[in-house]
């Protein structure tokens, strides 16, 4: 099984306000994959000012700076 992975907020990792966390199994198999931190109103508000503060941010880049930075998004999705 894979470890637990801490949120990633405001460009800063962090493993959130609860103990909890949420097995993610693969639907072919239903081996657990891995553990995911669970979410607390805390968690998702911290989520949800960070994605304000950033908006800015994107909204003043051009066209094609934000065509960019979605395509190196892409690739390392990949």
């Amino acid at each position: 099984m894979a470890d637990r992975r801490p949120f990633l907020i405001g460009g800063e990792w962090t493993t959130g306000t609860a103990d909890e966390s949420i097995p993610v199994r693969s639907p072919a198999t239903g081996e657990t994959l891995a553990e995911v931190p669970f979410a607390t109103a805390t968690d998702v508000d911290r989520a949800v000012g960070a994605a304000r503060a950033a908006q800015p941010r994107v909204a003043a880049m051009g066209v094609f700076e934000r065509s960019d930075l979605l395509h190196r998004v892409a690739s390392l999705i990949l």
